[in-house]
């Protein structure tokens, strides 16, 4: 993962995913409470649905209990192999 800041000055992580799409992990400027950015920015990445690369771009909104709720998940997958 490479870290620098946005244009705004928020943390940024990017980093690419196994097909080749890429990725970011940012900070939001959601004033109310904190939250990510976290996902597939636009490019080319493989999709099982689809018989060839096709064009994606999504991320995810996450505040801070869903972001505990995925880093036990993410954990659990990291040591196991399973979620």
């Amino acid at each position: 993962m490479k870290k620098s800041k946005t244009s705004r000055g928020f943390t940024l992580y990017t980093f690419t995913e196994i097909y080749g799409g890429q990725c970011s992990l940012q900070m939001s400027s959601c004033a109310d409470e904190p939250r990510v950015w976290l996902g597939l920015d636009s490019g080319k990445t493989w999709n099982e649905t689809a018989p060839k690369e096709q064009f994606v771009g999504s991320r995810m909104l996450i505040n801070r209990k869903l972001a505990a709720k995925l880093a036990l998940k993410l954990a659990a997958f990291a040591e196991t192999g399973e979620i």
